[in-house]
């Protein structure tokens, strides 16, 4: 292909639809394949060439293409963003005309990664707009290669388009994260939960989508669905993708901390993830001033990652493990209101006073966190005999 002219480019691509061969015409459209450091093809009006050769509108994709190559070699970012979104749209036309034949799903794929890379390149590079302006473009553009996708209902199942529709969905919410559109994900979800074949997808690609339903569930404060779905991605991803399993341990640790549950060491120290370091010790010790300087330090790690709220919300969590030492140490029932406040002001919080004291311990109370109920008149707490500080994980924690 380094030695290729654009004719002998353009007969290669037209062979490889005329016979159907998904994975070659999906290498000869790829942004990662060589023929793109080929001189030959950057051609600015290769138009001429591609409808000689090839029939619409499939000659409109290659022709797109080829201007995609050019644009980008000229550093035109905006421009090759665009023509790589005229690739795709153009493809899609010619996909949704192919009846009970799925084998252009590899070409799919490839235009649709190559369209979403252009488009965030294109919003990180080009200065002024409206922030994710091509990315949202893309997803519409893209949202028509799902809706190809779905609308295959009759074709036999081996043939069908249908086995296209996660990859897609996979991208589009990759694109919605990025964008800041969590909202347009709910339709997409109930696609896949509709479909009768959600469970026979690849592998790598629920993993995907188990990944990002649980980062919705997270946000939207749904800790049950989230723990599912992350656990679920965590387990089968493979071994060797380092990245992919600490984005997703990033998420599940945070999910499973406020069910309760501690990540030791070890994992922490295996994947990467310092950050969580004092988190997890003032969660055992009671430290909150801990707690503040590791959301101070790492704000940024958990601001990025989409984790900083959750974790913040960890800070009721490490209250009431202090209040479970004093407890502890007391040694009874019933204790003083004064002995808590010490405790508070001496952990982290030298401003908290009585009222708000009780307020912390109120809400604590009320949710389950702890059995028991403060005597005003005594200015104490008295604790329940029988489990004062329930298992965190069989409290209602949609509060937090």
């Amino acid at each position: 292909m380094a030695s290729s002219n654009l004719n002998d480019y353009v007969n290669e691509v037209c062979k490889a639809l005329d016979y159907r061969e998904g994975i070659k015409a999906s290498e000869l459209l790829s942004f990662s394949h060589s023929h793109i450091a080929n001189a030959r093809l950057r051609v600015e009006a290769p138009e001429a060439i591609c409808s000689r050769i090839l029939a619409q509108p499939f000659d409109e994709m290659v022709a797109a293409h080829i201007k995609t190559i050019w644009s980008s070699s000229k550093g035109n970012h905006d421009e090759a963003w665009q023509y790589q979104n005229l690739t795709v749209m153009a493809f899609i036309k010619g996909f949704q005309q192919m009846k009970e034949e799925n084998w252009a799903l590899p070409l799919m794929q490839t235009l649709i990664l190559d369209l979403r890379n252009f488009a965030r390149r294109g919003d990180r590079r080009i200065p002024g707009g409206k922030p994710g302006e091509r990315q949202e473009k893309a997803a519409e553009t893209i949202m028509n290669a799902f809706r190809a996708c779905t609308s295959d209902t009759r074709t036999r199942i081996d043939d069908s388009k249908r086995w296209g529709m996660l990859f897609v969905v996979n991208q589009l919410f990759k694109t919605y994260f990025a964008v800041g559109k969590l909202h347009l994900l709910k339709p997409l979800i109930r696609a896949i939960d509709a479909c009768d074949i959600r469970d026979e997808f690849s592998l790598s690609q629920r993993v995907t989508y188990q990944y990002y339903v649980g980062r919705k569930a997270l946000l939207d404060s749904n800790f049950a669905l989230a723990d599912e779905y992350l656990s679920f991605a965590y387990r089968n991803c493979h071994p060797s993708s380092f990245r992919n399993r600490k984005l997703i341990l990033v998420n599940l640790i945070a999910v499973k901390m406020l069910m309760g549950q501690v990540p030791k060491q070890e994992l922490l120290m295996q994947n990467g993830l310092r950050e969580y370091r004092a988190v997890v010790h003032a969660m055992k010790t009671g430290n909150i001033g801990l707690m503040d300087d590791a959301l101070a330090k790492h704000e940024f790690f958990f601001v990025r990652s989409g984790t900083y709220l959750i974790i913040e919300k960890l800070k009721l969590v490490v209250i009431r493990q202090l209040f479970k030492k004093v407890m502890k140490m007391a040694g009874h029932h019933q204790i003083q209101l004064q002995i808590f406040l010490d405790a508070i002001n001496f952990a982290g919080m030298p401003e908290c006073d009585m009222e708000e004291l009780e307020c912390l311990m109120a809400g604590l109370i009320s949710h389950n966190l702890i059995r028991g109920y403060i005597s005003h008149q005594y200015k104490k707490v008295v604790f329940s005999r029988k489990e004062p500080f329930p298992v965190i994980r069989k409290s209602p924690l949609t509060f937090l």
